[in-house]
Formats: structure tokens, C-alpha cells, sequence
């Protein structure tokens, strides 16, 4: 399967300026090779024919499953905006590209504003687990853990240490991320928690505290 690709003419070293004739992958597939690059932290890696300086080029990217039925966009230059402006903004334009497709057969989608939360997601898909209990399951978790907390610490799922009996969350410090120490929960907890959230007198719906395309865990904490 090709990645798709943006010719970028001229992109300039964040350190000289030089112009650097590259390709740079803007579209995912899960066969693709890009995918491992994105996980390995090499996806777009530039380097300086000049001054040899390496560095990320950072460009909007977006995932796409395999049946097209599941998009995951990444765009770090409308983070500043805060997310509820950015997912109207993602919301709008999406409405625009989808225009004249029926509402039933669109894509369900998601807005990511870091490379962290890109790949997360990206992970979560791929294990079949879905991102809104995950980010619930956080949420739970630092309810529970004296040691970490929202204002200072980040829960990012590992997707090389879990498994069908356990779900590992990287604990990052969020000032730094700087990766402290890793956190385990078996994945009888999710279970649980959708129990919970299915029983008739529960009044919390995940469709309500997640609706549209952004679903993290700070729309739950940055209240």
C-alpha cells in the first residue's frame, strides 16, 4: 500500500534556512511503513544538507483504517486555540470535505492536537479498544492514585507492554514529559466501568462527556 505524499518544494532548516527537497507523508494506512516510522518517533525526519541539523517536520497527518470507516487527524498548529475552538474548526471543515456523503456512511472521527495523543489513538484502534473508556479509565485511575494527578502528570497508553489481561499506562510529568514510572490496570476494570455506565440509573453517558470529534481526558478535568 503508498503512503501518500505532499511534495514540499522548499522546506526550510529550523536552524539555517537552507531549503530542503524532501517528501513528507501526510496520510497513514496501518500496512504502511510510515506507521512504524510514527511510532519510532521518525516519521518526517529531516536532515540539514548544509548544517546537518535533524529535526521533525511537522505537518497535519491523519490515520485511516483499513475498512475507511475510522479517521484519526493530527494538527498541532490549531492546539493554541484551545480544543473546543479547534474541534469546531476540524468540525466545519470536515462538514465541507464530507458535503453530499450521507450521514450514516461517514467515517467516525477524531481530533488529535499532539503527536502523543496521535499515536495513542492510533494504538488504541489497533488493539480494539475504545478511546473513550480508555480516557474514562484515566480518569478513574488518577481518582485513585494519591501519587499522580492531572495538573501534573500525563497517563499515556504503552502499547508494547499491554495485553488481552492488562493495560499499561506510561506516567509521564507533564511540565517535562518526562517519562516517571508505569501504571497497570487488568482489563476487567474496562469491563467494570462499561457495566456501570450501561446500567439503567447511571447518569453518566460517554457519548455525552465525549461528544464530537476531540476525546481526551482534559475535557474532564479542565472544567
Amino acid at each position: 500500500m503508498e503512503e501518500e505524499v505532499q511534495s514540499a518544494n522548499s522546506i526550510p532548516c529550523p536552524n539555517c534556512g537552507f531549503d530542503i527537497f524532501t517528501e513528507i507523508i501526510t496520510t497513514i494506512r496501518s500496512q504502511d511503513t510510515a506507521l512504524e516510522e510514527l511510532f519510532n518517533g521518525d516519521l518526517n525526519r529531516c536532515i540539514c544538507d548544509q548544517c546537518a541539523t535533524d529535526f521533525i517536520f511537522e505537518t497535519p497527518l491523519v490515520f485511516k483504517s483499513d475498512d475507511l470507516d475510522y479517521f484519526i487527524y493530527y494538527n498541532q498548529s490549531i492546539e493554541k486555540l484551545g480544543w473546543e475552538v479547534a474541534q469546531e474548526q476540524m468540525q466545519k471543515a470536515l462538514d465541507a470535505s464530507l458535503e453530499g456523503m450521507d450521514i450514516h456512511e461517514r467515517p467516525e472521527c477524531r481530533l488529535t492536537l499532539n503527536r502523543n495523543d496521535f499515536i495513542e489513538k492510533i494504538a488504541l484502534h489497533l488493539a480494539d479498544l475504545d478511546d473513550r473508556m480508555v480516557e474514562y479509565l484515566k480518569f478513574h485511575i488518577f481518582s485513585q492514585e494519591k501519587e499522580i494527578n492531572t495538573a501534573n502528570h500525563i497517563l499515556l497508553y504503552d502499547f508494547s507492554r499491554s495485553d488481552k489481561e492488562m493495560i499499561e499506562f506510561n506516567v509521564l510529568e507533564k511540565a517535562t514529559g518526562k517519562l516517571l514510572h508505569n501504571t497497570q490496570t487488568r482489563i476487567e476494570m474496562i469491563e467494570q466501568l462499561e457495566g456501570l455506565l450501561s446500567a439503567d440509573d447511571c447518569p453518566i453517558e460517554l457519548d455525552t462527556l465525549f461528544s464530537g470529534l476531540y476525546v481526551q481526558l482534559d475535557r474532564l478535568t479542565n472544567k
